[in-house]
């Protein structure tokens, strides 16, 4: 019978401090007063905001739609930048501590 693993303080830390610095990249659109999104980001990239062409973003210069969804895939591949640095932290440390051991 396979035991459940022990979360381990260190584990325990960066899954927290990764967690609180992931969340609000998912839950809001970092975005200044000119336009507002509306939902987070994680939203935003399931389901993107219409947004014009390319032509009218050159003659008018500015698209809400387009600057939401750009904004709202960096801010998720940064969240994931971050878990994905979490797990490393994490596997290393656990794997560094089963060869010492």
């Amino acid at each position: 019978m396979l035991r459940p693993r022990r979360l381990s303080g260190f584990a325990l830390a960066v899954v927290l401090v990764s967690t609180a610095l992931v969340m609000p990249l998912l839950l809001t659109t970092s975005h200044d007063a000119s336009y507002t999104c509306r939902s987070g980001s994680l939203i935003e990239v399931i389901h993107p905001e219409s947004q014009m062409s390319a032509d009218f973003r050159r003659e008018v210069a500015f698209d809400s739609g387009y600057t939401c969804n750009r904004t709202a895939r960096e801010q998720v591949a940064i969240a994931a930048g971050i878990a994905a640095l979490a797990a490393v932290l994490i596997g290393t440390r656990g794997r560094r501590r089963r060869s010492f051991a």
